[in-house]
């Protein structure tokens, strides 16, 4: 994906809109594939690696953000 492309599809969300990406990689790149919005809440554990967010589990306190994904 290009940086014209992730511009339009950005400019259809909210702009205070949070933004994530998927979880932990250990090397390399990959292209965008994929912009979808969802739900997330702050995770329960403290691990660094796992990222400060999780995918909300129902009956939760939860946030809106747009997950960027190489799929």
């Amino acid at each position: 994906m290009k940086v014209k492309d992730l511009i339009e599809k950005l400019r259809t969300f909210d702009p205070e809109t949070l933004v994530v990406v998927g979880g932990f990689d250990e090397e390399g790149y990959a292209d965008i594939e994929t912009i979808n919005a969802i739900t997330v809440e702050p995770r329960k554990s403290q691990a660094d690696i796992f990222g400060a967010y999780q995918k909300s589990e129902s009956g939760t306190v939860n946030q809106k953000a747009i997950l960027i994904d190489h799929d």
